[in-house]
């Protein structure tokens, strides 16, 4: 059965109409989202295999290397002065990208009651000046110290 002209004219339009709209939608997306996934410090949606997320499990491989199994280790980030959710989201990754050892989110200034139940301390993407701490290795991403008395 064929369509009258009038209605093949109006099924092609439609048409043009809905692929148009499906594309404006698209670059909407697009462009809202451009920057997000690539941002360092926008954690909380950071995706598996973004680069950012990338650069923290290459700094938390290397530091594994080099403290044992089952250590507990602080957690300082540049996000932690900042007290927010993406500070949170940071150390959220960091537990699930170290799974052999316990991490305890603690501030460059170093909570005492903190300090004295871990024995390394790991900081991404800050320094750290600290009386009880000593330098194990530097990385780019940061630096793993270890806690003495």
């Amino acid at each position: 059965m064929r369509l009258p002209d009038l209605d093949r004219k109006a099924v092609i339009v439609l048409a043009a109409w809905a692929l148009v709209a499906l594309a404006w939608e698209t670059g909407e997306v697009v462009q809202r989202n451009r920057g997000l996934y690539f941002d360092e410090w926008e954690v909380s949606v950071w995706r598996p295999g973004a680069p950012p997320q990338q650069r923290l499990e290459w700094f938390l491989r290397e530091t594994e290397k080099r403290i044992p199994p089952g250590t507990r280790v602080a957690f300082t980030s540049v996000l932690d002065d900042r007290g927010d959710a993406e500070a949170l989201s940071l150390y959220l990754w960091a537990t699930h990208l170290l799974p052999g050892h316990t991490l305890r989110p603690v501030s460059a200034a170093g909570d005492p009651s903190v300090l004295d139940d871990v024995a390394y301390w790991a900081t991404y993407n800050t320094t750290l000046e600290h009386p009880r701490a000593r330098l194990l290795f530097r990385h780019p991403g940061g630096a793993v110290y270890r806690v003495v008395p």
